[in-house]
């Protein structure tokens, strides 16, 4: 096998060969290669306000945070800004965009897939998620050793609250299940239904895609799948609000 075959396999490249031997199908693999590599790069490049730092693309999806001061009166000023690692839905937001630029469209007729209160609940939710998780542990440290001291009762009783929280999110998630399965049509195939709650937890706390939660269920890639997920995710979003459902 040459240098070029061996190259090519390692890339996951289906070799065709020519009349002369020659391999009609590195070229299209290098290109896509080569696309696939300038995305990666386009989306690690920092904004301009954040030029001077640098490119790195294993950092992931960041976003522009402006930094506010509150002033005396009680109004807020901006006082420049500092980048952060997106969230799951501002990534979302963010590949919908480049899809709009990439077919020429207008940013002022760009419309986002969710809104920023649906993606401040979800930052909210997966925080609490995370910390309550994270925090079985301290609080049978607290109470094991616990003498009495304020900082030790308040922590434990922001944990209640906030788990009281978290408590109070996932009722208004539901136990509700999209993507339905048609037991005389699915009988023989590996689709399962998806709980809303699972929908949720995968993509706001896990970071999954759509695309990923269709395959773990055995679902196809289809436009109307996306949409239907993408439009359960957010009425969920919504009720977590406290809109309710119309």
């Amino acid at each position: 096998m040459s240098k070029q075959d061996r190259a090519a396999q390692n890339m996951g490249v289906g070799l065709v060969k020519g009349a002369n031997g020659f391999d009609l199908g590195w070229q299209d693999r290098l290109a896509d290669e080569r696309k696939r590599c300038s995305e990666i790069m386009a989306k690690a490049a920092p904004p301009a306000e954040m030029v001077a730092a640098p490119v790195a693309p294993a950092r992931g999806t960041m976003v522009l945070q402006p930094n506010l001061v509150v002033m005396p009166g009680g109004t807020r000023k901006r006082d420049g800004a500092h980048w952060r690692a997106a969230g799951p839905l501002e990534v979302m937001v963010e590949q919908a965009r480049m899809r709009h630029e990439a077919k020429g469209r207008e940013d002022e007729d760009f419309t986002a897939p969710f809104s920023p209160s649906q993606i401040a609940v979800s930052e909210d939710y997966r925080t609490l998620v995370e910390r309550y998780e994270a925090g079985l542990c301290k609080v049978s440290r607290f109470e094991a050793g616990r003498s009495g001291s304020d900082g030790q009762g308040s922590a434990i009783d922001t944990y209640i609250q906030e788990a009281r929280w978290l408590d109070e999110l996932r009722r208004r998630i539901g136990d509700g299940v999209t993507m339905q399965v048609r037991r005389h049509l699915d009988r023989d195939n590996a689709r399962r239904a998806i709980p809303v709650r699972v929908l949720v937890d995968m993509v706001l706390v896990q970071g999954l895609t759509l695309s990923d939660l269709l395959r773990l269920h055995g679902w196809a890639k289809k436009t109307d799948h996306l949409r239907m997920l993408r439009g359960e995710l957010g009425a969920a979003l919504d009720r977590m609000c406290g809109y309710r459902d119309a």
